[in-house]
């Protein structure tokens, strides 16, 4: 090969087509591309794969007609091919003219057989029966030269829209799309990589390719996906900006995104991605990043939260929500959280998307509320039968004490309704299935019901932990984007009617009566008994003080927020019993700092423009109120009198040990007055 001269633009594309003919043969210019009358490749390349899987093997899919392969071309033969080609595509990389001229000229049909010839050469070499590659020299020159002939058509490509155009009416990309995903599993990494900017760079910035090839790799072709699978950051990143060029600011290409057979799983990947990738300086996650709030802004949130219900992670198979929702609504919050702070301004997420998502909410709120029902019946089980046990212990006495009042977690059973069970069959523990009279089922109920028992012993926890931090993250969403005083006057009442204000205030009071206020900070030893009783479960009863208390500030702020200048929604308040469940928490709370700010303006929202909700509470009795003074020694409380004086009394012992111990009987209390006949 003689010396390239980068100012003759003629002289490459001679030298180009004169390094193509070992391979084309003399005849290559009036060779025509017969790839139509052929079967369909990606049919071919799929039951290759799914064959290969199954047996072990590799068989090489039919050849193309008049497409011959490289095994007559030897590997040294193969290198000085590929030392040309990838010359020439490093003398274009920095001279848009010389990509422009080169692109005119050479004969795109025969970049086209070129790639074939090396695709059937590929198959013929990487699948050649049990015992793997043929030719090791053979396959690494033929990676080689398959790769020099996709930084060339990279090169070509970029910035040129004509050459984008020629290059797909040539179909280069199904030859490049089927190397690829033939050689992603393969020791080829670097080939793979520039096959993906090539086809990159075929799209970028030209609307009629995207729009040709996008549906393709979203609805037809697997290959985005599986080098999504590689988990490799490099290939990933390239896959991240395919996806973010074809998306952005175009919806029929993002909803071809979020509805396409393979779009679905290219969607988890991004949510994945963002998830491992979030604390890593780099452009990943940015890319990520943007990439969602385009389908936010778009208004997609309620397809994306779809597509995650049918392909998303659970690791608790109890969870209604997968571990891509969770990463998604966090997104979504920081988006929100990031234009009020920064820009000033809220985004617009549109009155179909907010009304979507209180239908998540709701499901959350009643399963939750299932959970610790379910639960309940098991307590109140195992309670009776310990009480037959000790000859008349109350049913109702507490059997696992908790002294700080905390919300206890228990592990419940997947929420699945129990089978109903006949009157002679006995009760069984977690919705297991019924046992006969005979020796064998009475033994087999008894392990069943001594099993749970030693779980709910074992295990303080409750909920599942995705569905309690979606369910924050929900409240939270609300919270931000209900404070936004250009809310429609429509879109309140569409809310509340929806049903967010019945659901927001059933889970308040639950979380009002069971996760009881700290009034001041509790500190216990480290050599505390109640310490080294919780230590198998000190990560998990974390999960009660972390998740749960904020939850009672999002519920309130919620409330307050729909409240503001909404008659409708005041007067919904107030049937359904939140007015006086929003003046209870107009106290300080030390796991929620907050709350008492947030109930104040609630209360103030609620009673603006509207007289009956100010009459109730006029109506209301006065009584002794409880003020907690900060002492060294804890024993001494404030008390205001019938006369309106402030007197210091001694805390009673029997006063202090009834707000502690009586987490489970307001358990009870609480889940006996929840109506689960709501929306």
């Amino acid at each position: 090969m003689s010396a390239l001269c980068p100012s003759n633009h003629v002289d490459l594309v001679q030298k180009l087509a004169s390094s193509w003919k070992p391979i084309l043969g003399e005849g290559a210019p009036n060779r025509q591309n017969n790839r139509a009358t052929s079967p369909s490749a990606l049919t071919t390349l799929s039951n290759m794969h799914s064959n290969h899987e199954k047996q072990g093997e590799v068989a090489a899919p039919p050849e193309y007609t008049q497409c011959p392969t490289t095994m007559t071309i030897e590997p040294g033969e193969m290198a000085q091919i590929a030392k040309c080609v990838e010359d020439i595509a490093k003398l274009l990389v920095n001279d848009e003219k010389a990509r422009q001229n080169v692109g005119r000229q050479i004969s795109w049909i025969d970049t086209s057989c070129v790639l074939m010839y090396l695709r059937n050469s590929i198959f013929v070499i990487f699948g050649s029966g049990k015992n793997g590659v043929a030719c090791s020299s053979r396959a690494r020159e033929l990676t080689i030269l398959t790769r020099a002939h996709f930084l060339l058509i990279r090169n070509l490509c970029a910035d040129v829209p004509a050459n984008q155009i020629r290059a797909c009416d040539c179909q280069v990309y199904e030859s490049a799309e089927e190397i690829i995903q033939y050689l992603v599993h393969d020791q080829a990494l670097a080939c793979v990589n520039v096959g993906v900017q090539m086809i990159a760079n075929m799209m970028t910035g030209n609307q009629d390719v995207m729009n040709c090839l996008w549906p393709r790799f979203v609805g037809e072709s697997d290959m985005l996906k599986q080098l999504l699978e590689m988990n490799e950051p490099t290939t990933t990143h390239y896959v991240f900006m395919i996806i973010y060029n074809n998306v952005h600011k175009d919806l029929s290409r993002s909803l071809a995104l979020v509805r396409g057979r393979y779009g679905c799983h290219l969607v988890k990947g991004l949510l994945r991605g963002a998830k491992e990738c979030c604390h890593d300086e780099g452009t990943t996650f940015d890319v990520i990043y943007l990439i969602f709030v385009n389908l936010i802004e778009l208004h997609l949130t309620p397809a994306v939260m779809e597509i995650m219900y049918k392909y998303g992670s659970r690791p608790d198979r109890s969870s209604l929500l997968t571990i891509e929702h969770i990463t998604f609504l966090k997104l979504l919050d920081g988006l929100i959280d990031v234009r009020q702070c920064e820009d000033g301004v809220f985004i617009n997420l549109g009155n179909d998307t907010l009304r979507y998502m209180v239908k998540p909410l709701k499901r959350l709120v009643l399963h939750i509320i299932e959970s610790l029902q379910h639960h309940e019946q098991i307590r109140r089980r195992i309670a009776a039968n310990n009480s037959a046990a000790s000859f008349g212990s109350p049913v109702d006495s507490p059997i696992i004490p908790h002294p700080d009042g905390q919300l206890p977690y228990v592990q419940v059973a997947p929420p699945t309704t129990p089978p109903q069970q006949s009157p002679a069959s006995p009760p069984t523990i977690g919705g297991s299935r019924s046992h006969s009279n005979s020796s064998t089922g009475r033994a087999g109920g008894e392990a069943v019901e001594a099993a749970a028992a030693a779980a709910i012993l074992r295990n303080p926890i409750m909920i599942s932990e995705i569905d309690t931090e979606g369910l924050s993250l929900l409240l939270q969403i609300f919270g931000r984007m209900s404070s936004d005083p250009k809310w429609s006057t429509a879109l309140r009442p569409a809310l509340s009617s929806d049903g967010l204000i019945e659901s927001v205030i059933l889970l308040l009071k639950v979380l009002v009566k069971v996760v009881q206020r700290v009034r001041r900070p509790t500190q216990l030893s480290p050599t505390s008994p109640n310490n080294s009783a919780n230590d198998a479960a000190g990560s998990q009863q974390q999960l009660s003080l972390t998740l749960v208390p904020p939850m009672k500030t999002e519920a309130v702020r919620v409330i307050g927020n729909l409240s503001y200048g909404c008659p409708c929604v005041q007067d919904e308040v107030r049937r359904l019993g939140g007015l006086l469940l929003v003046l209870e928490l107009c106290n300080y709370d030390e796991s929620n700092p907050f709350i008492r700010e947030h109930a104040i303006f609630a209360v103030r929202n609620l009673c603006e423009g509207n007289a009956e909700n100010q009459n109730v509470i006029a109506q209301l009795e006065a009584r002794k109120a409880t003020l907690d003074v900060e002492r060294s020694s804890g024993d001494v409380e404030a008390v205001v009198d019938e006369g309106g004086k402030v007197r210091l009394h001694h805390r009673a012992g029997q006063q202090q040990q009834q707000q502690e111990g009586g987490g489970w009987n307001e358990l009870s209390d609480a889940l006996r007055d929840v109506d689960m006949s709501g929306p």
